[in-house]
């Protein structure tokens, strides 16, 4: 008789609590917020975006979903790259790239690749170099599995009514290995993240970005033949990666560790960490990219995030 009121006043008292339990569980509303643009700038919840990144804090950051990538192939989601308002988001072995249109965050088109298995395609960046005048977008930068020390480089090409690609070039910058290759294309420069992961030796090398010319490159990164060379003391597994205003955005770590390494690459200096955990992101972090004002951060399982920066 005890047992059967004792239940009775516990299912009462879940049922009481259950919606409460599951509004303090949902994160939604705290990943959301309004943005106006006008003159004078682009707003978060009447926060102007910040240009200056060298006072960052975790009170500039701003975090919010965005849209989930659809599961059209059945390969891992990776890397991604952003030209205009197009999201080429890539996956292992590269059999198709679909593009996402940002202004309405729906599937735009798809191109058709030859799928190769050593092409990992963990790192994505374009350059702003066309192969041809009549090509759509310029040249696309694919990274190899980490152990090959590759990145390949693409045309895109639109012809009846179909997109495909090209490979015009690879990159080797044996023997370093775990290269992740970044083109600031303001300033014709490519930067190479190499080493590290669970190793106990990073670095950054810069370099002009290669002519396409040959189909196979070789690339020396000793000290003597680079732009620039400094020391990461990073140790974790790299991911994407991005450059905007001489930083470096570089995606790090697995679905429990994830996180962002802001680097100033003019000064050789760690701005900011943003830990995934601290700002309601989870998974794996794939792809990272600088659209428009703010960046786009892609997980393992197609979550979608938009990271804004505010003045304070």
């Amino acid at each position: 008789m005890y047992n059967k009121y004792l239940c009775r006043f516990l299912v009462s008292l879940l049922s009481l609590c259950l919606p409460a339990i599951i509004t303090a569980c949902n994160s939604d509303d705290e990943l959301d917020f309004v943005i106006v643009k006008d003159d004078t700038g682009t707003y978060v919840n009447k926060e102007r975006i910040m240009t200056d990144f060298e006072t960052l804090t975790s009170n500039n950051i701003r975090v919010r979903k965005s849209f989930r990538i659809l599961n059209t192939q059945k390969t891992a989601i990776q890397g991604m790259a952003v030209y205009n308002n197009y999201m080429f988001q890539c996956r292992h072995s590269n059999n198709v790239i679909d593009v996402y249109d940002l202004t309405n965050k729906k599937i735009s088109f798809s191109i058709t690749c030859k799928a190769e298995n050593s092409v990992h395609c963990n790192n994505v960046d374009f350059s702003n170099v066309f192969y041809d005048e009549n090509d759509p977008f310029p040249l696309l930068y694919l990274e190899h599995r980490g152990e090959t020390h590759k990145t390949s480089v693409y045309r895109i090409i639109y012809s009846e009514g179909e997109y495909t690609t090209e490979k015009i070039q690879t990159l080797d910058f044996q023997p370093c290995s775990w290269c992740v290759t970044n083109n600031d294309t303001e300033n014709g420069l490519m930067y190479i993240s190499f080493g590290g992961n669970n190793s106990n030796y990073s670095q950054i090398a810069k370099v002009l970005i290669p002519d396409y010319n040959s189909k196979t490159l070789s690339i020396s990164l000793e000290p003597d033949m680079c732009l620039d060379i400094f020391e990461d003391d990073y140790t974790k597994v790299r991911q994407d990666a991005t450059i905007y205003k001489n930083k470096l955005f570089q995606l790090m770590g697995y679905d429990y560790d994830g996180e962002i390494r802001i680097i100033d690459l003019i000064n050789h200096n760690l701005i900011y960490t943003i830990h995934f955990s601290s700002f309601g992101m989870s998974g794996e972090p794939e792809g990272i990219a600088w659209y428009d004002d703010h960046l786009i951060v892609s997980n393992s399982v197609g979550q979608v995030y938009e990271i804004y920066f505010v003045e304070q």
